[in-house]
């Protein structure tokens, strides 16, 4: 497995020269190439064990101009009331150029609000974690919590109204609604 693991990543390194040298229009090859390497303070950025889709390219035929007006069109959106649904399509669309953005740029928090209000949503902050890792949020956050923590069997069903469910639970749960 050792000798496997070795040869593809040999085979990575060559294809990422190939492209390279064919001067092909990759963006992670230009975040992560030498040159860009002396403006960055901690060196180079490499996507880490989970990030799937660490820099994503531009959908074919969306160019940087188009997808700003996208940003533009969502900012108007963001004003709006109970248009999620149009919202996360917009967040969907403009996720390369966002990735790209923070990435290459490293923006500072406050700048990242201004730009992107719509991604400190709970809601988008669990999509953004899904499109960079493919790992859904909830899933993953609350079989942790049950990994790490001992709850009484009564809290095991999936129900969240388990007073009416499970009658041994009542005392568990009387004395904790009265704290």
């Amino acid at each position: 497995m050792y000798g496997w693991q070795q040869r593809i990543k040999y085979k990575m390194a060559n294809y990422r020269a190939k492209v390279r040298g064919l001067q092909i229009a990759c963006p992670e090859l230009e975040v992560n190439s030498s040159r860009k390497m002396t403006s960055r303070p901690k060196g180079l950025k490499r996507p880490k064990k989970a990030e799937v889709n660490y820099l994503p390219t531009l959908p074919h035929g969306e160019t940087k101009e188009t997808m700003e007006e996208e940003r533009v069109v969502l900012l108007t959106e963001v004003k709006k009331t109970n248009n999620n649904k149009i919202i996360s399509e917009k967040m969907e669309k403009t996720f390369p150029y966002r990735r790209l953005e923070v990435v290459d740029q490293m923006p500072v928090v406050p700048v990242v609000m201004e730009r992107w209000p719509a991604l400190f949503y709970e809601s988008q902050v669990k999509e953004e974690f899904k499109r960079i890792t493919t790992i859904n949020l909830d899933r993953t956050f609350l079989t942790k919590m049950d990994f790490y923590t001992q709850t009484p069997d009564c809290f095991q069903d999936k129900g969240w109204d388990f007073r009416h469910k499970n009658k041994k639970c009542v005392g568990v749960t009387q004395s904790a609604t009265d704290r």
